[in-house]
């Protein structure tokens, strides 16, 4: 059951693989019942991991959550019982899924201790037998930790880590240049380059976000599985973003293309909200760089596309009608639909976008409370509506309009 249900898995057939792994947790659930003996224990572990390995990748943390602790909760039995190393790295599997839960529900000091707990368990390990698989887990278990900590703003001890994590993934490759570890050196270039870009030192992250950029390739060529597609998607678009910040925005424009076409590909495939999130941004980043570029039909085909993403999302339900970040994703899109209609000179027809979003800017501003982002939006919605009803000649509507954009400016930037 579970070697059908990961080749399932792999080609990306998640909900078939579950069914698989859902009746293998039941199986192994009653052998624990009959005899609690080591073997069982750690079936029943691996299985409960399989079964949110399925939740995790449908977006559904809340879900894998209950069954990684308890594959934890086995696993740290398994070594207080016999510390060996096959129950040692199994404990540190399990302390790494159950940090990329609480990491997904956005509860980034839980799972850095996590982390923490499993890159000790890795570095012991590859102490004491320095095999590619004790490696390839330090590999990942350093990355993991770095992520945390620039996301909790240790941007050099992140780097350190990553750094590391980078040294030991171009060993693996050179010692067996397999997918998985190819794969494990696109994801540390990707990290790296990351802090290089934070810290705008943007030569030396587009050197790393390219040689990134050609693994994914090379790995989508081989093997074009949603999973090399998803990374391939992401190393297009960190190398048009570092492209677009050095003004070289036709090439720019040529990735973010290319990662439009996988990111519906994407989702036409499996339509779960990481697929649609990729989606958004992609059209989002786009649209703005043919912007740029004084391709305003092309732009505004974009933010159009993006509106009605969110709203059809919207009406069945996947995307809440009241959560402020969806409200504010709709606002922006009608604020930058309308920007790239004045900007081809049909100030009408902007006019009648933001009428139609009228409801959704109301909104924002009633539950926005404190967001300056949310803020911004409405500003910047308010300020559209007042040069697209100054175009027309509507002095009375522009002025109302230019009072409700800057009520909200005032709000981020309040007069001394």
């Amino acid at each position: 059951l579970v070697n059908v249900g990961d080749i399932l898995a792999r080609r990306g057939e998640p909900l078939r693989a579950l069914e698989l792994y859902e009746e293998d947790l039941g199986i192994t659930r009653r052998l624990v019942q009959r005899d609690e003996i080591p073997e069982h224990l750690r079936d029943l572990s691996v299985s409960l991991n399989k079964v949110g390995n399925i939740f995790m990748q449908r977006g559904e943390p809340l879900r894998a959550l209950p069954l990684f602790e308890e594959s934890l909760s086995i696993a740290r039995r398994l070594v207080q019982d016999d510390e060996t190393p096959e129950h040692l790295r199994h404990l540190s599997v399990s302390l790494s899924k159950l940090g990329d839960a609480f990491a997904r529900r956005d509860e980034p000091l839980r799972a850095l201790e996590l982390y923490e707990e499993d890159l000790a368990i890795a570095r012991r390990l590859m102490q004491d037998d320095d095999i590619p698989v004790h490696l390839r887990e330090l590999s990942v278990s350093l990355n993991k930790v770095g992520g945390i900590l620039a996301q909790i703003g240790q941007q050099d001890r992140a780097l350190e880590l990553y750094e590391d994590g980078l040294a030991v993934a171009r060993r693996l490759v050179q010692q067996d240049e397999t997918p998985e570890h190819l794969r494990d050196l696109s994801i540390s270039l990707s990290r790296v380059g990351g802090i290089f870009a934070q810290r705008e030192e943007i030569p030396r992250a587009l050197e790393l976000f390219e040689e990134d950029l050609a693994i994914a390739r090379r790995l989508v060529q081989d093997d074009p599985t949603p999973r090399h597609l998803t990374d391939l998607a992401f190393s297009l678009s960190k190398v048009g973003d570092i492209l677009a910040q050095r003004d070289e925005l036709h090439r720019a424009s040529s990735l973010q293309e290319e990662c439009l076409s996988i990111a519906r590909l994407l989702r036409e495939d499996d339509d779960t909200p990481q697929a649609r999130g990729r989606l958004h941004s992609v059209l989002f980043r786009f649209g703005e760089i043919e912007r740029s570029l004084g391709r305003h039909e092309s732009a505004f085909e974009r933010h159009r596309e993006n509106l009605e993403l969110h709203r059809a999302a919207m009406a069945s339900g996947d995307e809440a009608d009241d959560d402020p970040r969806v409200v504010n994703q709709v606002v922006w899109c009608l604020h930058l639909a309308a920007e790239s209609l004045l900007e081809m000179h049909r100030p009408a027809e902007a006019a009648e976008w933001l009428a139609d979003g009228l409801a959704d800017a109301e909104r924002l501003a009633e539950i926005c409370g404190d967001d300056e982002s949310a803020i911004d939006t409405c500003a910047a919605y308010w300020e559209s509506t007042a040069k697209a009803a100054e175009a027309l000649g509507d002095a009375t509507r522009a002025s109302e309009a230019a009072a409700r954009g800057a009520e909200f400016r005032r709000r981020i930037a309040p007069a001394s």
